[in-house]
């Protein structure tokens, strides 16, 4: 009993001594100067990336702000050039517009002023849509939804224009134009 209890008593006094060797180790490595400039040094480039950060996120937010301003400009011009087409290139009565989304109220006054004719899903009835030539079907990419007495009331004068947008329907419109003349 006696060698266990020196045994056990070497044990704790090895496991001692190596702590306070591993700390008397450790504490000379790397004294106080050393790790004040290893922390300083952390801290700069941490501020550094703060501030790189700023100077970025300070410049997208320019970007972002110049192109929403092109946007705008775009949407205006786009809004411009539809009223300057209708004007000029679309008879009175010749188009019926249903959208199937909503439209902006700029859009809805471009139409009014060259007096096309916008129409809800009520107003689709074929005795009040007579004398148009043909149906402009915004927000959609096929005639689906449509009542069959209107797609038989304008055949095959129905233009399906996906977009909304005033260089969408500008598009479709010149399209329609190309094959009425292909015709």
């Amino acid at each position: 009993m006696i060698l266990d209890i020196r045994y056990h008593i070497f044990t704790i006094t090895a496991i001692f001594a190596s702590l306070g060797l591993g700390i008397l180790i450790g504490t000379s490595l790397i004294g106080d100067e050393t790790l004040v400039r290893e922390q300083q040094r952390m801290i700069k480039e941490i501020g550094q990336d703060i501030n790189n950060l700023k100077t970025t996120n300070s410049k997208l937010k320019q970007n972002l702000s110049n192109l929403n301003q092109e946007l705008e400009y775009k949407h205006k011009m786009e809004k411009k050039i539809l009223s300057t087409y209708l004007e000029k290139n679309v008879n009175e009565g010749e188009y019926l517009i249903y959208a199937k989304t909503n439209l902006s109220e700029d859009i809805k006054q471009i139409f009014n002023s060259a007096e096309i004719k916008l129409v809800s899903k009520d107003d689709l009835v074929p005795d009040q849509v007579k004398g148009n030539k043909k149906l402009i079907y915004l927000g959609a990419e096929s005639i689906n939804g449509l009542p069959e007495k209107i797609l038989k009331d304008f055949k095959n004068d129905i233009i399906t224009c996906p977009d909304s947008d005033p260089l969408g329907l500008i598009l479709t419109l010149l399209e329609s134009v190309k094959v009425d003349k292909d015709n």
